[in-house]
């Protein structure tokens, strides 16, 4: 229970990062090119019911754990992409929504599965609670230093280190 908090918590920072910061990053390196944001929100969220189809079409009992490690793993992968790119990832914006929409849901469809499969009724509300409580101090302070990492560094620090948590 332990571990699933603590790798859940950690993805809560991830994103966190790409619900807020990301959107920000694309509006700087695109010149406030607002159309191209919308556009990569719009192919990302529009792309999750292909990607939910398919990451469920995968996913047995079997394999969830599995599953949920290579969505822990791609989601940093995902990360260092845009690390590596950096202010041109302009030019692949919309191939870089299909990748984070893809290992969004390789996390989450394997994460709801695992939450789901608790034996009893009270495991599920303990974790949950857990999770819920650890999620909201980690999505208030990583806001805040995310932010504080953003103004007083860079983009790319604030990624290297998320990367270093994810890994």
């Amino acid at each position: 229970m332990r571990k699933i908090i603590f790798t859940h918590s950690i993805n809560s920072i991830v994103s966190k990062f790409t619900s807020l910061f990301l959107a920000i990053y694309f509006l700087k390196v695109t010149d406030n090119n607002y159309i191209s944001v919308v556009l990569y929100y719009a192919l990302k969220y529009l792309l999750n019911g292909v990607f939910s189809f398919f990451s469920l079409k995968l996913l047995n009992k079997k394999n969830v754990l599995n599953m949920y490690r290579v969505g822990l793993l791609s989601s940093g992968l995902s990360l260092l992409v845009l690390l590596f790119f950096g202010e041109n990832i302009k030019e692949y914006i919309y191939l870089y929504a299909v990748i984070d929409c893809a290992t969004s849901l390789l996390y989450f469809s394997p994460y709801k599965m695992i939450l789901y499969n608790f034996k009893n009724d009270e495991e599920f509300k303990k974790i949950f609670s857990y999770n819920s409580i650890v999620n909201s101090i980690i999505s208030i302070i990583s806001t805040i230093g995310m932010g504080y990492i953003i103004v007083n560094t860079s983009y790319s620090i604030l990624l290297i280190i998320i990367i270093a948590l994810v890994f």
